[in-house]
């Protein structure tokens, strides 16, 4: 990861190569192996493995080192090559997901005297004053819970700190006027920047499953449900309750590892994510969906393949000038070619590790994409059939160089050409990561924290600067004031 941080800096992002970020990285998080080179403790998120190991990731540990694989036991140490199979850490605390807004005190944020949290509410454009090297944000407007309009107005020195996703940012700013000149006319929205970059550049990791029966009930869906019904299984159900412990404590993608998928790679293309569970549909979303309306499962495992480096950008587009139509997203998924060669490949490695002696145990049919799929034109339709996101969208407004036409942002996350206002989210990233967007978008974050407290204590400290000299210019005024009338009645007489 670390290495992957400084092409950030190659695309023009000064200030966020390795060690400048990593700081950031560890003062977020409460590291639950104690403090490292790598890893921090005290801070707001809770880092730590999941407190059950269901019997199927046992083989797929055994899997991967009878392939060859190395083990890594840390994905976070930036000293050590990505590669390898292991545990993947999460952000969880007493068996139990925590999110950004449990672990910095959502709870607690309405005790604060300055903040205001409005919910329900949908931002509809950043307010604008100004034009042309002047413009700039002076606030926001947005409909209430209630469907009313509404506008919070920037006091003095404020800024606007858009942070809406990699989706609605952009969304937002074009919304506002600030966004492709062409693009922006041919909806009906008057131009206030032309920022070409805006909604361009969109990533997301593509993933594919490879998904197998198994005979024996093992699964996560059979601790969790009983029988494979959609009724609870009470035992579990207790344990996470009275322990915070068991299978209910999953994430159920723990377990999985990064590979190449062909020699060519200099870093690991592919992430492998184990699911101790068979996929209810051939992409994972859906999978989900069915499993929470209740569906019967039966047992089995899956591995999630996803393209961790991928080729492909998209775009998002307005549809129209209404902030209640969805934006156009297209091309985030196999525009380029090379991607599917990487799933193509990644299919491959997943039946490899599926079929191995370590599942001789378990595996009985292949589900996805299932045994008449063999060649590679086979393949190749199956991952475009099904290909999913992996829930890790970003690069739509991002940061660069000023000689770079398509940088939104500079590397402070400053819109450029419009004053008091930065976009703080994933799309800020130059480009994707290769691996879980989740801690550099915190880092990210951390970071735009302390340039937005530094320049605040910049201008305050210009601001009590100004007053001094301007006070002393006017002490020195008054007495070269009085100076002069003093010596007016000497020089009458």
């Amino acid at each position: 990861m670390g290495l992957q941080k400084n092409s950030w800096v190659a695309r023009g992002a000064e200030g966020w190569g390795p060690g400048e970020v990593l700081d950031y990285y560890k003062k977020a998080e409460d590291h639950s192996g104690g403090p490292s080179q790598y890893h921090g403790t005290g801070g707001p998120m809770p880092v730590q493995d999941v407190p059950y190991v269901n019997p199927l990731s046992e083989a797929f540990l055994e899997a991967a080192g009878e392939l060859g694989y190395r083990r890594n036991l840390d994905f976070n140490d930036w000293s050590a090559p990505q590669d390898g199979f292991g545990r993947f850490k999460v952000t969880q605390r007493n068996g139990e997901r925590c999110s950004t807004w449990n672990a910095y005190g959502g709870a607690r944020l309405g005790a604060r005297k300055n903040l205001c949290v409005r919910t329900g509410c949908l931002v509809t454009k950043v307010a604008l004053e100004g034009s042309g090297d002047d413009l700039c944000a002076c606030g926001i407007e947005y409909s209430s819970a209630e469907g009313h309009p509404r506008r919070a107005q920037l006091a003095a020195g404020g800024e606007v700190l858009l942070s809406a996703g990699a989706v609605q940012s952009p969304q937002i700013l074009m919304l506002s006027g600030l966004g492709p000149r062409e693009h922006l006319a041919e909806v009906g929205v008057d131009v206030r920047k032309d920022l070409r970059g805006v909604g361009v550049g969109l990533q997301d990791h593509p993933s594919v499953l490879v998904s197998y029966g198994s005979s024996k009930p093992v699964s996560i869906t059979d601790e969790i449900r009983l029988f494979g019904t959609s009724f609870p299984n009470p035992l579990t159900t207790l344990k996470w309750l009275l322990a915070g412990k068991g299978a209910l404590t999953t994430v159920a993608c723990e377990f999985g590892g990064f590979f190449r998928t062909n020699s060519k790679c200099d870093q690991p293309d592919l992430q492998v994510r184990f699911v101790a569970a068979k996929a209810l549909a051939a992409d994972g979303i859906s999978t989900l969906e069915k499993f929470g309306a209740g569906l019967k499962t039966t047992p089995g495992y899956t591995t999630q393949l996803v393209g961790c480096r991928p080729s492909s950008a998209g775009t998002v587009r307005l549809r129209s000038a209404s902030p209640h139509e969805k934006p156009i997203i297209d091309g985030v998924h196999l525009s380029s070619d090379a991607d599917v060669v990487t799933l193509r490949e990644a299919v491959k490695l997943g039946r490899k590790i599926c079929t191995t002696r370590a599942f001789d145990r378990y595996r009985t049919e292949e589900v996805y994409p299932g045994a008449a799929v063999q060649t590679d034109a086979e393949i190749d339709e199956y991952v475009r059939a099904s290909v999913h996101s992996a829930n890790a969208l970003t690069g739509s407004c991002r940061m660069g160089a000023a000689n770079n036409p398509m940088a939104v942002l500079d590397p402070e996350l400053r819109v450029r050409g419009v004053g008091s206002l930065r976009v703080v989210d994933a799309s800020a990233f130059p480009h994707i990561i290769g691996g879980q967007t989740c801690a550099p978008t915190i880092m990210l974050a951390e970071k735009a924290a302390d340039m937005v407290m530094r320049q605040r204590a910049a201008l305050k400290s210009y601001s009590q600067s100004y007053q001094q000299h301007a006070a002393a210019f006017m002490n020195a005024q008054a007495q070269a004031q009085a100076q002069a009338q003093a010596q007016q009645p000497a020089a009458a007489a």
